[in-house]
């Protein structure tokens, strides 16, 4: 009876298991082809690289602080998104646009 009931408990957990959302057309262990792979810039290296440019180039050292950029942004020439920052205690926002494939990127004004 205990075997029974171990076959039984294991045979509905992958049954549940098995039961999920199938709108995603790959499974998870799949990996897409190299030539779909999608190169996205380091969020940590990115916020870093931008506090960086605006504390040498439009404010005064230590007045920059936190830097909010949307996740896994593609680096890819030409693409182009907003992040928030804090400049003296103020919210404001920079354009970023990636200039080429391996993650270089202007920084503009806050504003």
């Amino acid at each position: 009876m205990r075997v029974f009931r171990i076959v039984l408990i294991v045979c509905a957990a992958a049954a549940v298991g098995a039961c999920g959302d199938d709108s995603k057309n790959d499974p998870p262990f799949v990996t897409p082809p190299e030539s779909e792979t999608v190169k996205v810039l380091d969020d940590e290296k990115l916020r870093e690289g931008i506090k960086g440019v605006v504390e040498s180039k439009f404010a005064k050292p230590g007045a920059v602080g936190e830097v909010k950029c949307p996740a896994d942004q593609e680096a890819k020439e030409g693409h182009e998104f907003d992040c928030d920052i804090k400049v003296d205690g103020q919210n404001k926002k920079v354009h970023i646009r990636v200039s080429n494939e391996y993650g270089d990127y202007q920084v503009s004004i806050p504003k």
